[in-house]
C-alpha cells in the first residue's frame, strides 16, 4: 500500500505553493505597486499555528485509535486467500487519517502563506485569486475576513467544500465549535491528493 503523500507525488507539489507565494510576494514589492495592508496579519499567522496545533492533537489521538484497530483487524485477518479482503479493510481504516496528515501538511504551507501575505501586503491580489478560482464574490470572502477568518481557514473549506460536496458555512461552523481541520477532512471520504490539488488550484498561474 501507498504511503501518505510521497506516493501520490504530493509532497513536492506542497513545497511550491509556499515557493508561488514568496515569488509573487517579492515580485510585488519590488514592482512598486502599491498594495492594500493585510487584515490583522499577526493574528491570522498566529490562529493558523493555533489550527496546526489542534490538528496535531486530533491525529495524535486518532492514530492511537486506528493502531488499536489495526492489532484488533491482525487478531482476526485471514491472510491465506483473503489478500484482497484484508487490503480492502487496511485501506479503509488508512484513507481518513491519510487526507487529514495532508490536511496538517496543508496547513503548514498556508501559515506559510498568512506570512508571505502579510509581508507583501497582498490582500487584495488574494481577494482576487479566490474569486477567481472558486467563483465567489468580493462581498463573501471580505465577509468572512471581516469576521475575522484567515486565509488558511477561508481556503481548506473552500477546497474541502468542493471535493467533499459540503457546504463551505457547514464547514466553518464545525471548525468554530471546535474540530481542528484534520479532523473535518477525516469526517469525508476524501482522498489526500484529491484535497491537494484542489488547494493547488489557488497558486496556480
Amino acid at each position: 500500500m501507498d504511503g501518505p503523500l510521497m506516493a501520490s507525488g504530493r509532497t513536492p507539489a506542497l513545497a511550491r505553493w509556499a515557493t508561488l507565494a514568496i515569488v509573487l510576494t517579492l515580485g510585488t514589492i519590488r514592482s512598486g505597486r502599491a498594495q492594500p495592508p493585510a487584515t490583522n496579519s499577526g493574528a491570522d499567522f498566529k490562529r493558523a499555528q493555533t489550527d496546526m496545533d489542534r490538528s496535531s492533537a486530533y491525529l495524535a489521538t486518532s492514530l492511537a485509535a486506528m493502531t488499536q484497530q489495526l492489532k484488533e483487524l491482525a487478531a482476526k485477518a485471514q491472510v491465506a486467500g483473503q489478500k484482497e479482503q484484508l487490503e480492502k479493510q487496511l485501506g479503509e481504516l488508512y484513507e481518513p487519517h491519510n487526507a487529514a496528515v495532508t490536511m496538517l501538511l496543508v496547513q503548514t504551507y498556508l501559515a506559510a502563506v498568512e506570512r508571505a501575505l502579510a509581508d507583501g501586503g497582498l490582500e487584495a491580489q488574494a481577494i482576487d485569486r479566490v474569486v477567481t478560482v472558486w467563483g465567489l464574490t468580493k462581498t463573501d470572502v471580505l465577509a468572512q475576513r471581516e469576521k475575522g477568518i484567515n486565509w488558511s481557514s477561508i481556503l481548506l473549506s473552500q477546497a474541502l467544500g468542493k471535493v467533499a460536496d459540503k457546504p463551505t458555512a457547514d464547514l466553518l461552523a464545525l471548525y468554530e465549535k471546535g474540530q481542528s481541520w484534520s479532523e473535518i477532512a477525516a469526517s469525508f471520504p476524501v482522498k489526500a491528493e484529491t484535497l491537494g490539488g484542489e488547494i493547488e488550484k489557488v497558486f496556480k498561474e
